[in-house]
């Protein structure tokens, strides 16, 4: 790769989709303060599917640091398109609605100062999930929801009236009275399997999904580790109880909710199961067999610096 990503301008990769198309709104302030405040810096618009992974691979394959401009989809998008390319660089200027991955790397939701933070920001690595299913497969940066959080995810994206933390728990509620636990067989790593109905099981990288919910309040990523959640079965007055305590993360203080750590894991159900991928739905809602892999350092990330006042 000629030249040193740390050492050149960014390619901006614009989705103007994202957070159900607010994100268009901001195109002529990030061309603007680009063309003002960081010289050399460009931007690119992404105008279809595939536009994110093809513009951001070709600015990576030029030595650029490629910044994904949209939400948690965008940047699972640019993640799937420069996985293999060693030495990329990625990075995030949050305009989705739950900004899941850039609470991950310390970057604020707030425009301008994300934009300070990566003019500050150097690379590090990044750890990243590879997985295959029944379904599909690519790549995770945050988490792998199944089960209900699967279902929920699902239901968030269809909601049309809510945005941010609220579409999720309108989502988690719905799903609360339409999905129950399933049978689930589940190896990591050399261990023996574990078998049981379960409620949901999330494989996490990073630390947040759905906005606030810290799933996985221990989840680094960049420590070589996959940090998988499991709930056991509950009931609906049951399910309301704990689902607060995931906005601070103490839900582990439930008998029934456990935590695990993993390099590997094997996840298998009897009854196909709704899937998100970094917020993404993957297969139809329909997969009943998932296999991950913690790759360490497959890619770097221009995580947050410090800001002053």
């Amino acid at each position: 790769m000629p030249g040193s990503p740390a050492e050149k301008a960014p390619v901006f990769v614009l989705n103007p989709s994202a957070d159900r198309k607010r994100a268009a709104d901001r195109e002529r302030w990030l061309r603007e303060t680009l063309a003002t405040e960081w010289p050399g810096a460009r931007m690119e618009v992404s105008a279809r599917p595939g536009d994110v992974a093809r513009l951001g691979r070709e600015a990576a394959l030029a030595g650029h640091p490629v910044v994904a401009g949209g939400g948690d989809g965008t940047v699972n998008e640019l993640v799937n398109g420069l996985a293999d390319l060693p030495g990329a660089v990625i990075g995030v200027l949050p305009m989705g609605s739950g900004n899941d991955f850039a609470k991950s790397v310390g970057i604020s939701r707030h425009r301008a100062t994300a934009l300070r933070q990566l003019r500050r920001a150097e690379p590090t690595p990044l750890d990243l999930i590879r997985f295959t299913s029944d379904r599909g497969d690519g790549w995770c940066d945050n988490t792998l929801g199944l089960g209900f959080d699967g279902w929920a995810n699902f239901h968030a994206h269809q909601n049309r009236l809510f945005t941010g933390s609220v579409q999720y728990l309108y989502a988690v509620v719905r799903t609360a009275f339409s999905f129950g636990p399933v049978n689930m067989r589940i190896r990591m790593d050399d261990q023996p399997p574990i078998e049981g109905r379960y409620l949901m099981a999330v494989v996490c990288n990073g630390a947040v999904e759905g906005g606030n919910f810290r799933v996985a309040p221990m989840a680094d990523n960049r420590d070589g580790w996959m940090d998988v959640v499991l709930m056991g079965p509950v009931g609906i007055p049951g399910l309301f109880l704990r689902l607060p305590f995931f906005l601070f993360g103490t839900q582990f203080r439930f008998a029934n909710i456990a935590h695990h750590r993993c390099k590997r894991i094997e996840i298998e159900t009897d009854t196909p199961l709704g899937v998100h991928v970094d917020g993404e739905e993957l297969g139809g809602n329909e997969v009943s067999c998932l296999k991950a892999e913690l790759r360490p350092s497959a890619l770097q990330v221009l995580r947050a610096a410090p800001i002053s006042s």
